[in-house]
């Protein structure tokens, strides 16, 4: 997150339609109640995850901006008049994210480490609403995996025997039998942190990275009238801390996209698939996991970034200063 500048300032109503748009988008993705067109992004609590986010938001409105844009622009009035407008078409990345690829730096040093590593794994615990059958539920999160390169990804071998990461096709890497339901209708607190528990540590043992599994899901159904719990269990290779406001906002998209396409009545049954919506209901991916490893990679090779090898190494070899007086 770059310095933050002055925040709030006097004036700064909206001007223009796209000036609109900005400041709701911005108090929709900060939650604050109300932005001006001269507010800081980053005063206002915005971070590097947030303004992916943002893009994405402002992209929804046929505006075209970058992250970078948010980081230099930093205003609803300022990145405003640098977007540019977006037609209906959506245009194709250069690389759809599917294949091999080389080890990141931080995947290649967790993959060197000794010791198994196929269980380690971040998870988050997020609300279901009330009335969430299992049909749909599975559909919501086949279109956060198939939108999401590294849920579908594994860890393989090259010719040489070193170890790289490959995304599989989407459609390949069906939800269905990675999520668990458990029915916890009129069980008590307690018992349902027990319940998720013990599901939660059967998912985590079925993580396998090598054989493409990393991730499981653990639904803890309370009944149609109740708001229920999801356990997502995501590999440590395919998630970090700061990717899970990403994928828990576009599973609450892909949730409404597919409630709003299917009869409940219907499909609680369990007998009729939910079908998928028509149109894309997540943001388009504009760089893909594939394309940035593959960046990465080429830039380790280049003189520029041999260069500055001095300079990290002489911050590493100094002392971290102390986080207090005590």
């Amino acid at each position: 997150r770059p310095a933050a500048g002055t925040g709030r300032q006097d004036g700064g109503k909206p001007r223009t339609a796209r000036e609109r748009i900005l400041c709701d988008v911005f108090a929709t993705v900060l939650r604050v109640p109300e932005v001006r067109t001269d507010d800081d992004f980053f005063a206002l609590g915005g971070d590097s995850i947030l303004s992916i986010q943002l893009v994405s938001r402002i992209r929804e409105n046929r505006l075209g901006v970058t992250p970078r844009d948010v980081f230099l622009h930093r205003t609803p009035e300022a990145i405003a008049a640098a977007a540019e407008e977006l037609d209906e078409r959506t245009p194709a990345p250069a690389d759809d994210g599917v294949g091999t690829m080389p080890l990141t730096p931080i995947a290649a040093w967790f993959l060197d480490r000794p010791g198994p590593t196929d269980g380690y794994n971040q998870s988050a615990v997020l609300r279901t609403p009330a009335g969430a059958d299992e049909e749909r539920l599975v559909a919501a999160l086949q279109l956060l995996v198939d939108h999401h390169d590294m849920l579908r990804a594994r860890v393989v071998r090259t010719a040489g025997g070193e170890p790289a990461l490959e995304t599989l096709p989407r459609g390949t890497v069906p939800v269905r039998p990675r999520l668990t339901r458990i029915d916890v209708t009129g069980r008590n607190a307690d018992e349902v942190r027990s319940a998720l528990a013990e599901a939660g540590e059967h998912a985590r043992r079925r993580l396998r990275p090598a054989h493409g599994e990393v991730f499981g899901a653990v639904w803890c159904d309370a009944g149609p009238d109740a708001r229920g719990r999801l356990l997502l269990v995501v590999h440590h290779l395919a998630v970090d801390a700061v990717s899970w406001r990403v994928l828990a906002e576009d599973l609450a998209t892909a949730w409404r996209a597919v409630t709003a396409t299917t009869d409940p009545v219907r499909t609680s049954t369990g007998t009729d698939p939910v079908p998928a919506p028509d149109a894309p209901v997540l943001p388009p991916v504009t760089t893909s996991y594939r394309s940035w490893a593959r960046l990465l990679a080429a830039q380790a090779e280049e003189g520029a970034r041999a260069s500055e090898l001095p300079l990290w190494e002489t911050v590493a070899r100094a002392s971290d200063p102390p986080l207090a007086d005590r």
